[in-house]
């Protein structure tokens, strides 16, 4: 059997043979028959360079996805939601309930061969003391968090989530901004377990205690933008849309919204 370099098509040489009665002689030779197989190449962090600056691109189990730029509605989010966090826990320890993280906006993880980019990371200092010299980071972090926008959402869950439970980390976070939740997992024995859910209409909303930043309480509904110009949500009736297929008045995307 001859196998050609491992990044092209391999060349597999096999051979028939003829033991069946009456066959001609010319049968019972040897007869070389060769075919290709299809050898996918990984992708390889060299291979993120070419990825243009608009877009953000990783490599998951072993390919490469490019994904566009967060539009604005799931931007809003990543950036309060983010801003929440860090303003409370990024920092050195502060007694009794805050600091001891690092809190870093899409930050870009080199894991096993392979690269991610979460909307926001996060690791415990007492893991991770010092930043990196590099411009990714080689450890997995504690905390991920991820928000799905149609484009990402199923990649988000299918392919990312169970890479980061693979690579330790411990928390991980699937925000909504369209149906205004936070679904909250937890790693326990390899496998991924759902903690709860908290957003629009939970009695704690509020005031949520997210876990591991279940020190201090979060008000959820500053990481919503559906309300503009004063209109509610709920009492509008979305007469019109734009292009985006959004209400005009309260900004809600069509297909979630003034169901009656």
């Amino acid at each position: 059997m001859d196998m050609a370099d491992t990044s092209q098509a391999a060349v597999i040489e096999l051979h028939e043979f003829s033991d069946e009665p009456g066959a001609r002689a010319t049968l019972d030779r040897r007869r070389p028959m060769t075919f290709a197989v299809a050898w996918k190449q990984r992708a390889t962090y060299a291979d993120l360079d070419s990825v243009p600056d608009t877009m953000v691109g990783e490599i998951i189990n072993g390919e490469l996805h490019v994904s566009p730029r967060p539009a604005p509605l799931d931007a809003n989010t990543a950036s309060v939601l983010g801003a929440d966090i860090n303003g409370r826990f990024h920092g050195p320890p502060k007694p009794p309930d805050a600091g001891g993280w690092w809190i870093l906006h899409e930050p870009e993880l080199h894991l096993s061969g392979d690269a991610y980019v979460p909307d926001i990371a996060g690791w415990r200092r007492e893991r991770m003391p010092t930043l990196p010299d590099t411009a990714w980071f080689p450890l997995a972090p504690d905390w991920v968090c991820e928000v799905l926008s149609p484009s990402t959402a199923r990649q988000d869950q299918m392919l990312k989530l169970p890479a980061y439970g693979h690579e330790g980390a411990a928390w991980a976070w699937l925000v909504n901004p369209i149906a205004r939740y936070v679904g909250i997992y937890r790693l326990a024995d390899g496998h991924w377990v759902l903690e709860g859910t908290w957003g629009e209409g939970h009695p704690d909303a509020e005031a949520a205690r997210l876990p591991p930043f279940d020190a201090q309480p979060i008000d959820l509904s500053r990481w919503w933008a559906y309300r503009r110009s004063g209109v509610s949500v709920d009492s509008c009736r979305g007469a019109k849309w734009n292009r985006r297929r959004a209400c005009r008045q309260c900004g809600r995307p069509r297909a979630l919204s003034h169901i009656r």
